[in-house]
């Protein structure tokens, strides 16, 4: 089976538009095209699951706009790491770097201290946001970095480069950011074999595998991403459609032709190889209630599993009614179980669906604050979108107002990042923190 994470990498634009993109309005992610009265989503300026549930709910046809990779892959933003600035200079490296590295041992113990004009002896002094720490650090151990500054091809400063270390025994890693002058730098490092790794979008990456670090040893690498990625003209996608007959019926929404290749025999829980859906999950994004039905009757199974964990009912979209819903959850559909990203259906909702959907689920059970992987709950979803409704309704369901995701921002941030003002004004009103 072809795995859902290669699905974004086999869209095709079935009608290139001659539009600049920099002559729509809007922002990094989505622009509104005034030639042919569309909204343009940038896939290359999201994550690859926000890319993913993007084209998944598409239903077959959206315009997109994306960067290539040369060996055919589409380039996605992924998050950056949180970055920590050094203080003093380690080795001639080191002057306004800015990094996130973590110590690759647990052996390594931090002694907290004021912070002075003197460091100790043989110590690396590192600034976080609220306290100070001066780390011993082992000689013949954990005194080793590895260094350097990235460049481009002409030999241009490249910053905003996301650099990868891999630790060659242990498959441990840990990523820093390159800062303004194309500088990037790990520390702590113990001895052993790396593989370091520079990718930015609009370059190919540079991987290094040869990196062998000795005892206390400073190595400088310097990086350069060749220039190499493909601008796809924005256009119309039309998404991969099923090759499964019965798939490919519910994937038109044609209720009809379902109905017969069910009497016909056809495997109901067939799942397509394309979409990595069943005929079940594609009746649910559309909200069709027969169709749903005539699937569960002819034994379609309600918790079947995608590649990417996803049940039917986490494909609710913006066509679902609380009645799917309760004819879901009727039939025997868990409301909390999780995908691989740690998403319920309630969370997924949150950002996709009618508040009517959301209050079913709730009513069904699901828990109001489940958290993801990156430690979203569904009011972080509601709140990031700008569902002031959803957002009103998980408040009244008793939606946590502290709680902080994995980068430490609360619902309020979120709404405020994004801008969703009515959204910030009634978390302000219950005093939520930011």
């Amino acid at each position: 089976m072809t795995k859902p994470a290669n699905i974004l990498d086999r869209i095709n634009v079935a009608s290139p538009c001659s539009t600049d993109w920099d002559s729509m309005t809007g922002n990094d992610q989505v622009r509104f095209c005034l030639h042919c009265s569309k909204h343009v989503n940038n896939i290359s300026g999201m994550t690859r699951k926000q890319a993913l549930e993007l084209v998944s709910r598409s239903k077959g046809q959206l315009c997109l706009r994306y960067l290539r990779r040369p060996e055919g892959g589409i380039q996605t933003a992924e998050r950056r790491p949180q970055l920590r600035q050094i203080r003093r200079r380690a080795s001639r490296l080191a002057t306004g770097a800015f990094t996130a590295a973590l110590s690759l041992s647990s052996s390594i113990a931090a002694q907290t201290r004021a912070v002075t004009d003197e460091p100790i002896p043989g110590s690396i002094e590192v600034i976080d946001e609220q306290a100070s720490s001066a780390c011993p650090v082992a000689p013949d151990l954990m005194n080793g970095s590895v260094a350097g500054t990235v460049l481009d091809p002409n030999g241009a400063l490249i910053p905003g480069v996301t650099i990868t270390l891999v630790k060659a025994d242990t498959g441990q890693q840990q990523s820093v950011v390159s800062n303004d002058e194309g500088q990037y730098r790990f520390n702590y490092l113990e001895a052993g074999a790396y593989t370091l790794r520079a990718e930015a979008m609009g370059f190919q990456s540079d991987e290094r595998s040869d990196i062998v670090l000795q005892p206390g040893e400073e190595r400088e690498v310097n990086l350069s991403p060749g220039v190499g990625l493909v601008e796809v003209t924005v256009g119309m996608v039309v998404a991969l459609a099923p090759d499964e007959p019965l798939v490919k019926a519910a994937f038109e929404n044609d209720l009809a032709t379902v109905r017969n290749l069910i009497a016909a025999g056809v495997e109901v829980n067939r799942r397509d190889e394309n979409t990595d859906t069943t005929a079940l999950d594609e009746g649910v994004k559309y909200g069709n209630r027969e169709m749903v039905r005539a699937l569960l009757d002819a034994g379609a199974e309600i918790n079947a599993r995608s590649g990417r964990r996803q049940t039917a009912l986490m494909r609710l979209d913006t066509d679902a009614t609380d009645k799917l819903v309760w004819d879901l959850v009727g039939d025997g559909a868990k409301v909390n179980l999780k995908d691989e990203d740690g998403d319920t259906a309630l969370i997924l909702a949150a950002s996709f669906s009618k508040t009517e959907v959301l209050r079913a689920l709730l009513g069904a059970g699901a828990k109001v604050n489940a958290k993801n992987k990156a430690g979203a709950t569904a009011l972080m979803r509601a709140a990031e979108e700008g569902n002031l409704e959803s957002v009103k309704l998980l408040i009244d369901f008793g939606a946590n107002l502290s709680t902080r995701n994995n980068d430490g921002a609360t619902a309020l941030k979120l709404a405020e990042d994004n801008e969703h003002s009515d959204v910030v004004e009634l978390l302000e009103a219950y005093s939520a923190p930011k």
